[in-house]
């Protein structure tokens, strides 16, 4: 969903090279400092946010260089990654020492109800336009989904007991929190990716919205160069590089 939403001649380099946003997307490096486990610490005093940044300006970069596009998207599908775990709303807080019962129920029931959430966009923010710290605008804006953590504890440890993400329909309280959490992983992704974009000097062109949503294209779409990436994982720059 975050690709409908991003300047187009991005969405259709991303849309030629998907096959490298989706490696990149399920990208898990061997570097420990990558890894974030939700109920250990909050999201704040891990590396995620500082990986994020370097991540971006690392991607910046590679624009400047004229790098390979397909292992630019391949960074790209690993940035949102990271986002989205950022956004996540058991890593925004740690109060609740049974949340490691139920942190991948909730995961599982978002993976479940895709299908039945909406995300309505409004329009980039100005907050990260031009920045080179864009998580600490993300953690800024995540802020308020921190209040939603209790209610989430309330529901899926009940009386004693883990109870299933089966019982939660599209009117309780899981259902509205995941759905709300989705919108603003999504809308995060899209806007870090265009904070990159627009600082690599790429083009400001939105797509235009039919009634259902979906971007509709206004020009032909002209293909980037084919390619054929590195073999094996292309793995970003480590914290510790200067």
């Amino acid at each position: 969903d975050a690709m409908k939403i991003v300047p187009k001649y991005l969405r259709l380099v991303m849309e030629h090279f998907q096959g490298e946003l989706i490696r990149g997307v399920n990208f898990l490096p061997r570097d420990e400092n990558y890894t974030y486990r939700g109920w250990e610490k909050n999201i704040q005093d891990t590396p995620l946010p500082h990986t994020t940044d370097q991540l971006a300006n690392q991607i910046v970069n590679m624009f400047k260089e004229n790098e390979s596009p397909a292992k630019i998207v391949f960074r790209f599908g690993y940035l949102s990654s990271l986002v989205s775990r950022i956004t996540h709303p058991l890593n925004l807080y740690n109060t609740d020492d049974k949340e490691v019962y139920y942190y991948s129920s909730l995961d599982q029931y978002i993976e479940d109800n895709l299908k039945n959430f909406r995300v309505i966009f409004q329009g980039f923010s100005k907050e990260y336009l031009g920045t080179q710290r864009p998580s600490q605008v993300l953690l800024e804006k995540s802020e308020k989904m921190k209040r939603y953590y209790p209610r989430l504890a309330e529901a899926f440890y009940h009386k004693g007991k883990i109870v299933s993400p089966k019982k939660f329909g599209p009117t309780s309280i899981p259902f509205g929190i995941a759905s709300l959490s989705y919108f603003h992983s999504v809308v995060s992704i899209a806007e870090i990716w265009n904070n990159v974009w627009l600082r690599a000097g790429g083009d400001k062109t939105l797509p235009t919205y039919a009634a259902t949503g979906r971007p509709t294209p206004t020009s032909p779409f002209t293909p980037v160069p084919t390619e054929s990436p590195t073999p094996g994982p292309v793995e970003p720059q480590s914290t510790d590089t200067p």
